[in-house]
């Protein structure tokens, strides 16, 4: 039995590929915790796909549909998670003490390749999708109050992949900065 009012939006639905089927995440009719599930929207029918132990405020499915990213709290940290759907293989990709910082908004880039994130405070750091060092693309002023905190899921690749664009939470206008930096 699967129950949507359990689901939680934080960060979806996002489409498959196929247009047919969406990624939700909701409560684990299989036990404590979350799951994510595939959600075919013609029939209702679910596939519980990767089981989480607490909800995921920030997730994003790769374009080619094969991949989910997910930040999760988990003892006194944020990470940054990668689920392989077919393998069932998770990784870690980031993680940030919870005392100075939090991953609030995660973007996949057109191609796949890249994952773009917002810290807490407005730094916006872009990684390769497959794991690795971040780097740095903008950090405000210092003195910045726009920055103070972040919309959850506010940020999104451009087409071409050349800039990305969020919604710091203290300002609530638009922002673009190029995804190269500067």
């Amino acid at each position: 039995a699967f129950s949507v009012s359990g689901c939680c939006f934080w960060g979806g639905p996002k489409w498959f590929p196929d247009n047919r089927s969406v990624l939700i995440e909701s409560r684990d009719t299989q036990g404590a915790g979350f799951g994510f599930y595939r959600l075919a929207i013609d029939t209702g029918n679910t596939e519980l796909l990767a089981h989480v132990p607490r909800g995921a405020p920030a997730y994003e499915l790769s374009p080619d549909g094969r991949t989910i990213f997910y930040t999760i709290g988990i003892d006194d940290r944020f990470t940054l998670m990668r689920f392989d759907i077919e393998t069932r293989g998770e990784s870690e990709l980031k993680s940030v003490p919870w005392s100075t910082s939090d991953i609030t908004s995660i973007a996949v880039s057109p191609d796949g390749l890249q994952l773009a994130m917002v810290l807490l405070g407005g730094i916006v750091e872009v990684m390769p999708a497959a794991g690795g060092p971040s780097r740095e693309v903008f950090r405000p002023a210092a003195n910045s109050e726009q920055f103070t905190g972040s919309l959850r899921q506010s940020l999104a690749w451009t087409p071409d992949q050349r800039f990305l664009l969020w919604v710091p939470g203290g300002d609530r206008r638009l922002w673009k900065v190029p995804a190269a930096g500067g």
